[in-house]
Protein backbone atom coordinates (compact mmCIF):
# COMPACT_ATOMS: atom_id res chain seq x y z
CA UNK A 1 0.00 0.00 0.00
CA UNK A 2 1.20 3.10 -1.11
CA UNK A 3 0.99 6.17 1.82
CA UNK A 4 1.70 9.69 1.17
CA UNK A 5 3.72 12.57 3.02
CA UNK A 6 1.99 14.19 6.05
CA UNK A 7 2.40 17.45 3.80
CA UNK A 8 0.68 16.25 1.15
CA UNK A 9 -2.23 14.71 2.90
CA UNK A 10 -6.01 16.05 2.77
CA UNK A 11 -8.31 15.18 5.83
CA UNK A 12 -12.17 16.22 6.36
CA UNK A 13 -12.02 18.82 9.23
CA UNK A 14 -14.94 20.87 10.78
CA UNK A 15 -13.38 23.94 9.42
CA UNK A 16 -11.82 22.87 6.32
CA UNK A 17 -13.30 20.51 3.19
CA UNK A 18 -11.61 19.15 0.59
CA UNK A 19 -14.67 18.13 -2.13
CA UNK A 20 -14.10 16.01 -5.47
CA UNK A 21 -16.54 16.80 -7.68
CA UNK A 22 -17.53 14.53 -10.75
CA UNK A 23 -18.98 16.14 -13.70
CA UNK A 24 -20.38 15.04 -16.99
CA UNK A 25 -17.90 13.43 -19.88
CA UNK A 26 -18.59 16.20 -22.30
CA UNK A 27 -15.71 19.37 -22.16
CA UNK A 28 -16.93 22.86 -22.77
CA UNK A 29 -15.24 25.83 -23.46
CA UNK A 30 -15.04 28.64 -20.77
CA UNK A 31 -14.51 29.13 -17.28
CA UNK A 32 -14.04 25.93 -15.19
CA UNK A 33 -16.61 27.03 -12.12
CA UNK A 34 -20.02 29.16 -12.32
CA UNK A 35 -18.79 31.96 -10.11
CA UNK A 36 -19.90 35.41 -10.99
CA UNK A 37 -16.52 37.25 -12.21
CA UNK A 38 -13.36 36.35 -12.06
CA UNK A 39 -13.05 36.73 -8.04
CA UNK A 40 -16.83 36.86 -6.31
CA UNK A 41 -17.07 38.61 -3.03
CA UNK A 42 -20.67 38.05 -1.30
CA UNK A 43 -21.80 39.46 1.91
CA UNK A 44 -22.46 36.31 4.46
CA UNK A 45 -24.64 37.93 7.44
CA UNK A 46 -23.35 40.79 8.88
CA UNK A 47 -19.73 41.52 8.73
CA UNK A 48 -19.05 37.94 7.10
CA UNK A 49 -17.78 37.18 3.32
CA UNK A 50 -17.87 34.64 0.71
CA UNK A 51 -14.90 34.69 -1.54
CA UNK A 52 -14.48 32.31 -4.73
CA UNK A 53 -12.30 32.21 -7.46
CA UNK A 54 -9.30 30.03 -8.84
CA UNK A 55 -5.87 31.26 -9.43
CA UNK A 56 -5.42 30.25 -13.03
CA UNK A 57 -8.78 32.65 -14.04
CA UNK A 58 -7.30 36.08 -11.84
CA UNK A 59 -3.60 35.08 -13.24
CA UNK A 60 -5.52 34.93 -16.97
CA UNK A 61 -7.73 37.64 -16.71
CA UNK A 62 -7.03 41.00 -18.46
CA UNK A 63 -8.93 42.99 -15.54
CA UNK A 64 -5.51 43.58 -12.92
CA UNK A 65 -8.28 44.93 -10.17
CA UNK A 66 -9.09 40.89 -9.15
CA UNK A 67 -6.58 39.51 -6.60
CA UNK A 68 -6.46 36.43 -4.84
CA UNK A 69 -3.91 35.22 -2.35
CA UNK A 70 -3.59 32.34 0.55
CA UNK A 71 -0.12 32.28 2.44
CA UNK A 72 0.57 30.10 5.00
CA UNK A 73 3.37 29.05 7.48
CA UNK A 74 4.41 26.86 10.06
CA UNK A 75 6.38 26.89 12.70
CA UNK A 76 7.68 24.16 15.19
CA UNK A 77 9.61 25.08 18.54
CA UNK A 78 10.90 23.23 21.52
CA UNK A 79 9.59 25.29 25.06
CA UNK A 80 12.17 25.21 27.49
CA UNK A 81 10.22 22.47 29.25
CA UNK A 82 10.97 20.04 26.04
CA UNK A 83 7.31 20.33 24.67
CA UNK A 84 6.62 20.75 21.23
CA UNK A 85 5.27 24.33 20.30
CA UNK A 86 3.38 24.19 16.75
CA UNK A 87 2.17 27.30 15.48
CA UNK A 88 0.37 27.47 12.22
CA UNK A 89 -0.95 30.69 10.55
CA UNK A 90 -3.05 31.59 7.18
CA UNK A 91 -3.15 35.16 5.67
CA UNK A 92 -5.87 35.10 2.82
CA UNK A 93 -6.72 38.21 0.46
CA UNK A 94 -8.92 38.84 -2.18
CA UNK A 95 -10.13 41.68 -4.39
CA UNK A 96 -12.03 42.39 -7.47
CA UNK A 97 -13.67 45.77 -8.91
CA UNK A 98 -15.93 46.21 -5.15
CA UNK A 99 -14.14 45.41 -2.77
CA UNK A 100 -11.01 43.84 -0.71
CA UNK A 101 -11.08 41.51 2.54
CA UNK A 102 -8.62 40.28 4.21
CA UNK A 103 -8.57 37.04 6.57
CA UNK A 104 -6.74 35.22 9.03
CA UNK A 105 -6.57 32.10 10.39
CA UNK A 106 -4.47 29.83 13.17
CA UNK A 107 -6.34 26.93 12.09
CA UNK A 108 -3.87 24.00 11.05
CA UNK A 109 -7.20 22.67 9.26
CA UNK A 110 -7.40 25.20 6.93
CA UNK A 111 -3.72 25.13 6.34
CA UNK A 112 -4.00 21.26 5.51
CA UNK A 113 -7.15 22.21 2.48
CA UNK A 114 -4.61 24.61 0.91
CA UNK A 115 -1.74 22.35 0.18
CA UNK A 116 -2.67 20.33 -2.68
CA UNK A 117 -4.87 23.35 -4.06
CA UNK A 118 -3.77 23.34 -7.57
CA UNK A 119 -4.11 26.92 -10.38
CA UNK A 120 -7.04 24.64 -11.20
CA UNK A 121 -8.73 24.76 -7.80
CA UNK A 122 -11.76 26.36 -6.97
CA UNK A 123 -11.54 28.02 -3.64
CA UNK A 124 -14.17 28.72 -1.63
CA UNK A 125 -13.47 31.50 1.54
CA UNK A 126 -15.95 32.04 4.08
CA UNK A 127 -14.91 35.00 6.78
CA UNK A 128 -16.27 36.51 9.50
CA UNK A 129 -14.47 39.78 10.57
CA UNK A 130 -11.13 39.29 9.85
CA UNK A 131 -11.40 35.80 10.40
CA UNK A 132 -11.51 33.32 7.44
CA UNK A 133 -13.40 30.75 9.06
CA UNK A 134 -13.98 28.21 6.79
CA UNK A 135 -12.15 27.22 2.89
CA UNK A 136 -13.45 24.83 0.83
CA UNK A 137 -11.01 23.67 -2.05
CA UNK A 138 -13.17 22.06 -5.37
CA UNK A 139 -11.37 20.25 -7.55
CA UNK A 140 -12.60 18.46 -11.12
CA UNK A 141 -11.14 17.19 -14.17
CA UNK A 142 -14.56 17.02 -15.83
CA UNK A 143 -15.46 20.09 -17.05
CA UNK A 144 -13.43 21.62 -19.41
CA UNK A 145 -10.36 20.06 -21.81
CA UNK A 146 -7.01 21.59 -21.38
CA UNK A 147 -4.76 22.61 -24.38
Amino acid sequence: MKTQSNGRRMGIASAAAVWVMVAGAAAYAGPRYQVTGVVSITAEGTNGWRVEGTLGEVRNSSNDAHRLMCQQSRTEATSSSGSVVRTTVVVCQARNTERTVTCLSTSAAIADALNGASNDALLELHISGTQCTDIIVYESSGLIKKA
